[in-house]
C-alpha cells in the first residue's frame, strides 16, 4: 500500500514536471500565459493557507451555533440565538407542544423572506419564557416548515437589552423581572442534539429572514 502510495505520488510529480516543462517551453502562448497565471495564483493560495494552519488552526474547526435553554408552560426547549434574524420564532409543532398554538393570531399571517422564503402562518403576541430563574413576556411568530423549536430573533434581544458574551460563554438578559441581570449559558458541543446542528447550518431555518 505504502508502495502505491509512493509510486502514485511520484507519478503525479513527473506529470506536473512534463506540463510545467511544455508551459515553459513556449511562454508566450496565450493559453500557457493563462496556465502561467493560474500557477502563481494557486501558489498564494498554498502560501495563505500554510500560514493560517500555522497561526489560526481554530479557524478550520467547526463552529456550532449558540443554543441556550429555555421553558414555556414547563416544556423545556433549546432556542437557536441568532442575532441576524429580525423576528423571534417558533414552529407549530413546538407551539402546539407547548399548548399555546391556539393563541395564534392568524391575522399576521405572511411571508418572511431573506436568506429565502417561508411562510408565516400567524403570531403569537406574548408568550412567558422562563431563561434561567426569570419570566420573560416574548412575541414569537410561528413560521411553516420551521427546522428548529424557537429562534430568539434580534426583537427580542433588542427588548432585553441582551448581551451574547462569549468570554463567559453566555447570553446576558439585562432586564429581568427582579431587576437583576439574568445569564443564561450557551449550549455546549455535546448538548446540542444532532438535529439542531444540522438546524443551525442555515437550510431550512428562519434565520435570516426579514419579515412577512
Amino acid at each position: 500500500l505504502m508502495m502505491k502510495r509512493a509510486m502514485k505520488q511520484h507519478k503525479s510529480i513527473f506529470q506536473r514536471d512534463q506540463e510545467l516543462k511544455k508551459i515553459w517551453d513556449n511562454p508566450d502562448d496565450l493559453d500557457n500565459q493563462k496556465k502561467i497565471a493560474e500557477m502563481i495564483q494557486q501558489e498564494e493560495i498554498e502560501k495563505a493557507h500554510a500560514m493560517a494552519m500555522e497561526e489560526n488552526p481554530e479557524s478550520f474547526a467547526q463552529v456550532y451555533m449558540l443554543y441556550i435553554k429555555l421553558e414555556v408552560n414547563g416544556i423545556p426547549l433549546k432556542a437557536f440565538v441568532d442575532s441576524g434574524a429580525q423576528m423571534t420564532i417558533m414552529s407549530p409543532s413546538c407551539a402546539e407542544r407547548c399548548g399555546i398554538l391556539r393563541l395564534m393570531d392568524k391575522r399576521y399571517a405572511g411571508m418572511a423572506s431573506g436568506v429565502g422564503t417561508a411562510r408565516i402562518l400567524g403570531k403569537i403576541h406574548m408568550v412567558q419564557m422562563k431563561l434561567g430563574n426569570s419570566f420573560f413576556p416574548v412575541s414569537v411568530t410561528i413560521l411553516e416548515n420551521a427546522s428548529m423549536d424557537v429562534l430568539f430573533g434580534l426583537d427580542t434581544l433588542k427588548r432585553y437589552r441582551c448581551c451574547i458574551d462569549l468570554n463567559k460563554g453566555c447570553l446576558r438578559m439585562e432586564d429581568s423581572a427582579n431587576g437583576c441581570p439574568e445569564e443564561v449559558r450557551f449550549l455546549s458541543e455535546g448538548e446540542i442534539p444532532k438535529s439542531e446542528k444540522d438546524a443551525g447550518d442555515g437550510d431550512g431555518d428562519g434565520s435570516g429572514f426579514l419579515g412577512g
